[in-house]
């Protein structure tokens, strides 16, 4: 059986997390969840709400989850619950202190499956943890940064993977949620597309999951995908599922660490804020988006991911979940009211912040509810500067994961040790060696 699910993060509730303010909205939205038609929603059990200071939980807020998801129960519906948010006191022990900041880690989780665990169908630990672009939104995750300053501007770059920090997230929601508990790990499939290359080797999407799963062995059950084609991979079209079909053959390959996990989606959809300019006047999307490309982007995605990720494609898993982000715009006092890349964020949402309905809202009704019609036709991805420029990315980011090591390892045979000078030297041969192989014949 497939399980449609839809996004509802309780900040699109109450910027503030007021519990009155969530208690007026909340009628309304539950029954935009009901004529939905889902049978799950993807929900966080939020960290900084539970905890805003270290010590005992408030009760306060955990009374109003367990009505939410009682709420959610008395419906039918499911819960797919994400374990995440860490307020800022714990953001600052990560830092700072490992161990105790994983301790307040596992005491946060042991109160989740207490207070919710009868409530939960599936239990996500951490949230896109090789998003290494997630800072700029606010929210955290275990990276190395450094800073790098130039002519005045400065910014902070991951450098490297917490990786012991992150499989210790795991292995303590396991050791706390016991092992009849469903655990997935959720990864963003565009975080690499408009790089040329795939150094380091943790930007690419697969690579990363490969290399986590090989430390958490068999603290996950689910492997679930996050992928936003013609929004985070501009131009793409809705069709094109490429990482979720790689996804598909790794779980069926018996030399992957993600052998025998079950595949579900995590995060599909589509935002409708204007478009963003870049620097230079570089536009992010082709066109602008609006409500009636994200409707028609539904009306061809949806189908799409169905046939990829149903009972169909995958018998031999026994879930099946496609996730929707998501159910409401932000709040106003949310958006910084400029077409910026954070911005974007906030208007995946089938409705708007009012809670009425957008016309993809009744699209993906229909869809759930299995009476849509298939399209006419099938878009294809558009042409443009930045469609070839991303093409390329792809063919180069290909050649260099399949060349990049076979030639360091050449390399350290007839120099060893490779230096870090060393480096520098590779990668400008490589790019001469690209060069060459390029440049047309002269007639």
């Amino acid at each position: 059986m497939l399980h449609w699910s839809v996004n509802l993060n309780p900040y699109r509730l109450s910027s503030r997390l007021d519990p009155v303010e969530m208690g007026d909205r909340l009628p309304k939205i539950l029954a935009a969840i009901t004529d939905l038609g889902v049978k799950m929603v993807r929900t966080d059990l939020l960290w900084d709400f539970l905890y805003p200071e270290p010590g005992p939980a408030d009760p306060g807020a955990v009374a109003w989850l367990r009505e939410f998801l009682d709420q959610l129960a008395a419906r039918g519906i499911g819960v797919f619950g994400i374990l995440y948010n860490p307020p800022r006191w714990a953001r600052e022990l990560a830092h700072r202190d490992e161990p105790r900041f994983l301790d307040s880690w596992r005491e946060y989780v042991a109160l989740c499956g207490e207070k919710f665990g009868d409530r939960v169908a599936l239990w996500q630990v951490w949230n896109e943890p090789n998003n290494y672009f997630s800072h700029v939104k606010d929210d955290f995750n275990l990276f190395t940064h450094r800073s790098l300053r130039l002519a005045g501007w400065e910014a902070d770059l991951p450098v490297s993977v917490r990786w012991d920090a992150v499989a210790a997230l795991f292995s303590g929601a396991r050791a706390e949620l016991g092992d009849r508990a469903r655990i997935a790990v959720n990864v963003l499939a565009n975080m690499g597309n408009l790089a040329p290359v795939s150094f380091p080797d943790w930007i690419e999407w697969d690579v990363f999951l490969e290399r986590l799963m090989e430390r958490l062995h068999g603290q996950v059950d689910v492997l679930a995908l996050d992928h936003y084609p013609d929004t985070w991979t501009p131009g793409t079209g809705p069709v094109e599922w490429e990482p979720l079909e790689v996804l598909t053959r790794l779980r069926r390959d018996p030399r992957s660490a993600c052998y025998g996990k079950a595949v579900v989606i995590g995060e599909m959809g589509y935002s409708s804020c204007r478009n963003a300019r870049l620097p230079l006047g570089f536009q992010l999307f082709p066109e602008d988006h609006d409500e009636d490309r994200m409707a028609d982007w539904y009306s061809h995605a949806l189908a799409r991911v169905a046939s990829l990720a149903g009972p169909e494609a995958l018998p031999d898993q026994d879930l099946h979940v496609i996730n929707l982000y998501e159910l409401q715009d932000a709040l106003p006092q949310s958006v910084n009211g400029s077409a910026d890349l954070v911005d974007i964020e906030y208007h995946f949402g089938l409705l708007r912040p009012d809670l009425s309905r957008k016309p993809a809202f009744d699209i993906v009704r229909r869809a759930i509810a299995g009476a849509a019609a298939p399209p006419a036709e099938v878009p294809r991805a558009r042409t443009g500067p930045l469609q070839v420029y991303l093409e390329a990315s792809r063919m180069s980011r290909g050649l260099h994961r399949w060349a990049g090591p076979k030639v360091v390892a050449l390399y350290k045979m007839i120099r060893p040790p490779l230096r870090r000078a060393d480096h520098a030297a590779l990668g400008v041969g490589a790019l001469v060696a690209l060069a060459a192989a390029l440049r047309k014949p002269r007639s």
